[in-house]
């Protein structure tokens, strides 16, 4: 998120929603930033070099998914109706053990 955000020429905006239901917590956490595929491009244009921070992170939440079966998380570019990127949203739901 900080990377899509960070790259933005206006100011952007993050929000984060956690609903319960049925035994599960979901977290929605939502940029209308640049895109992932524009904040990698920009990061590695800037610094000279590959940035790795959005490969680890995406790493890092496939093999939380393989680690735990009941967590189910979910990334989505945004995509405006010109078909520009419009940010980032990922969605995590997770077994609620406080429900039990």
């Amino acid at each position: 998120m900080w990377h899509g955000l960070l790259h933005k020429p206006t100011k952007g905006h993050l929000t984060i929603d956690v609903k319960q239901e049925k035994g599960k917590l979901t977290f929605v956490v939502e940029d209308d930033g640049v895109g992932r595929s524009n904040a990698h491009n920009k990061t590695s244009q800037q610094n000279g070099r590959q940035s790795l921070g959005v490969t680890i992170s995406e790493e890092r939440l496939r093999l939380i998914n393989k680690a735990v079966d009941k967590n189910n998380i979910h990334i989505q570019d945004l995509i405006g109706a010109d078909g520009s990127p419009r940010g980032t949203r990922v969605v995590l739901t997770v077994e609620d053990i406080t429900a039990k």
